[in-house]
């Protein structure tokens, strides 16, 4: 009655033909972000320091561009197989897994997007906020507090009128 028999292949235990393909892809991208990620960790720990500068001039370059956008895009390519099968195998009803599917996909498609735009705005140093206007915009809070506490702004500062 196991895997296999007439009697197994009738109630539904038999092979669906297509668990060997997946099985391999699940595994071949798990290889992937192994290697992917073993690049990476070893190249960053190797960086002089880990300032902003360095890492995005490190980043900037080709090769650990390509290896950080293949890592990001695999390891949702490899989560979303792995989630398909739970929810193939553990979800019933059909109209729960077609949505469950659905929104899986879009949130792995949404995922891997922003990733690989990440990488591409800090590769071309398009980056929207720099550690010098962080550093300026801090600086004007702090001006601003101190302004609203000389003028006895209720919560500016301590010490100032609540």
């Amino acid at each position: 009655m196991g895997n296999g028999t007439r009697l197994g292949k009738v109630r539904g235990l038999g092979s669906a033909r297509h668990g060997s393909g997946e099985w391999m892809r699940q595994h071949v991208l798990a290889a992937g972000n192994m290697l992917c990620s073993i690049f990476l960790a070893v190249s960053i720990i190797a960086l002089p320091d880990l300032g902003y500068e360095t890492v995005t001039a490190w980043l900037a370059k080709p090769f650990p561009a390509t290896v950080a956008v293949l890592f990001v895009v695999t390891t949702l390519w490899h989560a979303r197989l792995g989630l398909q099968v739970v929810i193939e195998d553990y979800v019933h009803v059909e109209s729960n897994k077609f949505a469950l599917l659905l929104v899986m996909d879009l949130l792995a498609a949404t995922g891997a997007t922003y990733g690989v735009i990440s990488v591409i705005q800090l590769v071309t140093h398009q980056d929207t906020l720099t550690q010098e206007d962080v550093q300026q915009q801090l600086g004007q809070m702090m001006q601003q507090m101190q302004q609203m506490q000389m003028m006895g702004v209720p919560g500016g500062a301590p010490g100032g009128v609540q």
